[in-house]
């Protein structure tokens, strides 16, 4: 039933003028409120993430981000046209009713792609019991800073960082410890999570071998391979944001001008 406007020309009244439009706009608001909790979930999962992987790749979920904007986007061109009804030319209001529709079989294909190349690499992380979540607020023990003194030893003389594929419980077994108290140990002692204990620890032996003359020769992927490091990109993001350069700029910088030009790197 069209919209009667009593006596005056509402704005209000003009845009609601048929009674389903409402309905529309209430259901773009839930799907906003269901796009934000998909997008916090996105990012808690992330970071939970970091707790337990020290790889970047396992973090890198932007096509999902990607996907949650893309149905706010069809959403909301889908409410537009009564909007726009007694306003925008014929023409404009065809171009916004059909857009939406090509713009799902877009996405449609993109999440068939994107979960054929990105699902087989999502972890499935159980929730952290409620006594490991209540002693992540305790106050440190002596027997916690007697394990953090162990674990800096262990990885400074065994170089347990290196190792490829590298996760919590692969580390909580090479240091015969349970990864609920070695993952409390890193928060709590090191004030760090899994994720950057581990990479802080890469960044450091590959700014050591960048400038030694034992790795004078090798590559600048070589070296970052050494460390457990699988991707140049990845690697490449994580050493700008460390040290403000590039390896080869690092390199350079710290090199003598010899051995710089032997190297070229």
């Amino acid at each position: 039933m069209a919209f009667e406007p009593l006596g005056w020309h509402s704005v209000l009244g003009v845009m609601f003028w048929r009674e389903f439009v409402l309905v529309c706009v209430l259901g773009f608001a839930t799907s906003v409120g269901y796009a934000v909790a998909t997008l916090f979930h996105i990012k808690r999962y992330s970071e939970r993430l970091k707790d337990r992987f020290c790889t970047v790749e396992l973090m890198e979920y932007g096509w999902l981000r990607l996907m949650v904007w893309g149905f706010l986007l069809v959403w909301a061109l889908e409410i537009l046209p009564p909007f726009f009804y007694p306003w925008a030319p014929w023409s404009l209001m065809e171009t916004v009713v059909h857009l939406p529709g090509v713009l799902e079989l877009g996405l449609i294909y993109f999440i068939v792609f994107a979960g054929l190349f990105y699902a087989p690499a999502t972890r499935q992380i159980p929730a952290p019991p409620e006594k490991e979540m209540a002693a992540s607020d305790e106050p440190s023990s002596d027997e916690d800073q007697t394990v953090q003194g162990y674990i800096a030893m262990r990885m400074e003389e065994d170089k347990l960082y290196c190792r490829p594929r590298l996760n919590i419980e692969r580390l909580a077994e090479e240091l015969s410890l349970s990864p609920r108290q070695l993952s409390q140990v890193i928060n709590r002692e090191f004030g760090k999570n899994f994720f950057e204990f581990i990479n802080e620890y890469r960044l450091e032996e590959v700014k050591t071998r960048l400038i030694s003359e034992e790795w004078a020769k090798s590559s600048v992927q070589e070296i970052y391979e050494s460390v457990g490091f699988r991707s140049r990109s990845s690697f490449f993001t994580l050493f700008r944001k460390h040290v403000g350069m590039t390896p080869s700029q690092y390199r350079d910088a710290n090199s003598s001008p010899q051995s710089s030009t032997e190297n070229g790197t």
